[in-house]
């Protein structure tokens, strides 16, 4: 299983509620670098880019002085730019406009993304009488997290594969058909980030991997991302309605190996035109998705957003968890791209007074607060906003400190002020890498480890961790795990690549430092 490096913009499409307080909808490494972004000028079409539908009501930032700030929701209807020369459009599925913050994406190759908006009527519902919203679950350990990892079979290193091939570069276009193992590892991938949000998994609905995939061929022959397209000269009447339904109701991304590193993308959610909402990753862990569907042709992919198999609900509603924050409490160091913080609240929380964060950090023995002061996007500045805007689950408190790349090993303290009551929680960075004998999940195969196996044999240990612990390879934990760890410690026997016997240091990936500072 790999994963691979993944640099790209994102965009966000989201979907309005009549909720006074929120806005929900059902829509829904090798180690990953998270791409640096730059206000910059255009050089070059982009690579790896990403956009999903946005909001209706919208919140104010200081934007750079080079972009747009957000305007009042209106209902003045605008027509998406047809300017290719800022590579895309994002569309606020809703009745208002929001123009984004152009922003630079420097891969290497010095792309820019313009980001505008258009209106699209939001889709209204409500909750069945009977019906009511799930409820998360205790966040799994770090050892039930490394298992679910392993037992993914995610990859992003590999290319997308077609059981029928599509065509988007000539007419007339054929929306061809992704495998379902191309299909499968992209699913194992939000599922597993769903998974360590203590969210329920999803399925894939066939309707929605039809409107996807004929959205993904319009894209690529349209050469651009674009939430609302006209009909195109010469693409079918029948095709095109496909393709706009799809297209209107999905996050869109422009590059990206395969399924699984375009929902990485929209994870990191955090260059300078899209950290003010973080509207992928909201419509990602949106408690209430149950369904999904992906498309994919050339460089472009789509993933449905706006899943309607589970109802809406009201504001009368009160939802039945606390808040979804990420990073989750326990996050693999791999999937750690640097990213802003964000914390979707429940109704259990009222915004009483100004509200700020501190996160504090055991490793570097630092404390860093933010609050609305902290308004640029730049890259290596602190951020912090509170987004009522309706992505997903909503509001939504962002922040990044000026060093957000914390360390492997790193627990890190967050404590939210300005709230009705107390909300504080611990992050943990952990490598989900198999590290055989490092019992205790500490990273540092030791003596602390053969204590720790020594009490779970002898029954005063409870859990442990399977992986790292069957050092022998039999599928199960007995002496003789032991009796190799012993003799590994003491420098009598090699039994896995991944132990230093000399230091008794295990060998974790080195993740990537490899980054683009922001042009001043």
């Amino acid at each position: 299983m790999k994963l691979k490096k993944t640099l790209g913009v994102v965009i966000a499409a989201c979907l309005l509620t009549n909720a006074v307080n929120l806005s929900v909808v059902t829509p829904s490494k090798e180690l990953v670098s998270r791409a640096k972004i730059v206000d910059d000028t255009i050089t070059a079409p982009p690579t790896t880019t990403a956009t999903t539908p946005e909001p209706a009501t919208t919140a104010t930032t200081t934007e750079p002085a080079t972009t747009a700030t957000a305007i009042e929701p209106t209902t003045t209807t605008t027509e998406p730019s047809d300017d290719a020369t800022n590579g895309h459009i994002i569309i606020v599925k809703s009745s208002s406009i929001v123009n984004e913050p152009s922003s630079t994406v420097d891969n290497g190759n010095g792309n820019i993304v313009k980001t505008i908006s258009s209106s699209v009527e939001p889709l209204t519902t409500t909750l069945a009488p009977n019906d009511t919203p799930p409820t998360t679950r205790n966040s799994p350990s770090q050892g039930e997290i490394k298992r679910a990892w392993h037992n993914s079979g995610v990859d992003q290193s590999g290319k997308v594969i077609y059981d029928a091939e599509p065509n988007g570069k000539t007419l007339p276009l054929v929306a061809g058909k992704v495998s379902q193992a191309s299909l499968d590892n992209g699913l194992s991938y939000l599922n597993f980030v769903r998974y360590i949000s203590d969210l329920n998994p999803i399925t894939f609905s066939d309707e929605y991997n039809d409107l996807t995939q004929h959205g993904a061929v319009l894209l690529e022959y349209l050469g651009e991302l674009n939430h609302t397209p006209a009909q195109p000269t010469g693409v079918d009447k029948a095709f095109y309605d496909k393709a706009y339904s799809g297209l209107s109701q999905s996050n869109i991304a422009w590059g990206g190996n395969n399924l699984s590193s375009t929902v990485n993308m929209f994870m990191d959610d955090s260059n300078s035109g899209n950290i003010s909402s973080v509207g992928h990753r909201r419509w990602i862990l949106n408690p209430f998705m149950q369904q999904t569907g992906f498309g994919s042709s050339g460089e472009f992919s789509v993933m449905y957003s706006f899943d309607g198999s589970k109802q809406l609900w009201n504001s009368s509603n009160l939802r039945t968890f606390d808040y979804i924050p990420w990073p989750p409490a326990n996050m693999p160091y791999e999937l750690y791209q640097g990213e802003a913080f964000s914390i979707s609240l429940s109704n259990n929380y009222a915004i009483t007074g100004d509200v700020s964060v501190t996160l504090s950090s055991k490793l570097r023995g630092e404390t860093y607060t933010l609050d609305k002061n902290d308004t640029s996007t730049a890259y290596g500045d602190e951020y912090f906003t509170v987004n009522k805007e309706g992505y997903g689950v909503t509001p939504c408190i962002i922040f990044r400190p000026s060093d957000s790349n914390f360390a492997l090993g790193d627990t890190v303290t967050v404590t939210v002020n300005g709230l009705d009551k107390p909300l504080s929680y611990t992050v943990n960075f952990f490598s989900v890498a198999e590290i055989k004998g490092d019992v205790n999940t500490d990273d540092i195969v030791n003596i602390a480890d053969v204590t720790e196996l020594q009490r779970y044999l002898l029954g005063n240990v409870n859990e442990i961790d399977n992986l790292n612990s069957d050092i022998d390879g039999a599928k199960g934990i007995s002496a003789a795990d032991l009796v190799y760890l012993k003799r590994a410690l003491a420098g009598w026997e090699q039994y896995t690549d991944n132990v230093d016997t000399a230091a008794t240091h295990a060998t974790i990936p080195t993740k990537s430092t490899e980054t683009i500072e922001p042009t001043k």
